[in-house]
């Protein structure tokens, strides 16, 4: 959603230029299901239906499974007629593919080590490069992190302390111990956030899911309006008048839902 910072343009109005731009050939979307914990996108399809419900990582050795508002995004990239893309991924082991990783250092088993770290405010995630849990704790302003300790099979967070990371280590082997900075969410094109997109629906009719699959949407506005008298407007008007005169309506307050939408979530002030 980089339309956002280089464009100066509301994130909903990038997105439904690319929304158009595909419709007329110009660009092709994917949709990806991605590795919760390397970001890695270990399968890809056309079409919301053919996201299978769970997926393996073979870099990080573990299952999971989709979720809408956290592993799945619409991605965009040229057609080929435009410009042929080359095949292939960058190594997961470079910093450059790999930005949301803050920290990472080993520790040896029923050891405890001290780093000096300083990390951005916002949502981060604390967990190991070996299979296992993770913990998620905001940061605030002051630059406060949590101590991580590895139990067994669990990671706990304990005592902040000001820009100081602590590990303790209480397993009987050694961990690579990884602090993931989570704020890029924020500009993900996620599932939940695509799909609950009027112009999605309107640009993209061909993208359905499967019968009795769900999705989970966090936050929608929903408003209900009612036509006073409608049952006397078919009688006086006849029902093909009528009917327009309703079709007026909602098409009035659609547009008048889209204006607000896209007021909404423009930049409050200009870089």
């Amino acid at each position: 959603m980089f339309g956002r910072w280089r464009w100066r343009a509301a994130p909903s109005d990038a997105v439904e230029l690319f929304l158009a731009a595909q419709r007329l050939g110009i660009v092709a979307m994917e949709w990806d299901l991605l590795c919760p914990r390397c970001r890695g996108a270990k399968l890809r399809v056309r079409h919301l239906h053919e996201l299978p419900d769970a997926a393996h990582c073979a870099s990080c050795n573990i299952d999971y499974r989709r979720d809408f508002t956290r592993n799945v995004e619409l991605t965009f990239h040229p057609e080929p007629w435009l410009r042929p893309l080359p095949e292939g991924e960058l190594c997961l082991l470079g910093q450059g593919s790999t930005p949301h990783v803050r920290f990472q250092a080993e520790v040896a088993a029923g050891s405890r080590k001290r780093f000096a770290l300083t990390l951005p405010a916002g949502l981060h995630r604390f967990r190991t490069v070996e299979a296992g849990a993770e913990a998620d704790a905001t940061v605030g302003p002051d630059g406060m992190i949590p101590e991580v300790e590895a139990r067994g099979s669990d990671i706990v967070l304990a005592t902040r302390r000001k820009d100081e990371l602590v590990i303790r280590n209480d397993t009987d082997r050694p961990l690579f111990f990884v602090v993931e900075d989570r704020n890029w969410t924020m500009d993900a094109l996620t599932g939940e956030r695509v799909i609950a997109m009027s112009a999605f629906r309107r640009l993209c009719p061909e993208q359905l899911l499967r019968p009795g699959d769900d999705v989970a949407i966090g936050r929608v506005a929903i408003m209900f309006t009612d036509l006073q008298g409608s049952t006397k407007l078919y009688e006086d008007l006849g029902d093909a008048t009528a009917y327009r005169l309703v079709r007026d309506h909602f098409a009035f307050l659609s547009e008048r839902v889209q204006i607000m939408t896209a007021l909404s979530s423009r930049p409050s002030a200009m870089p």
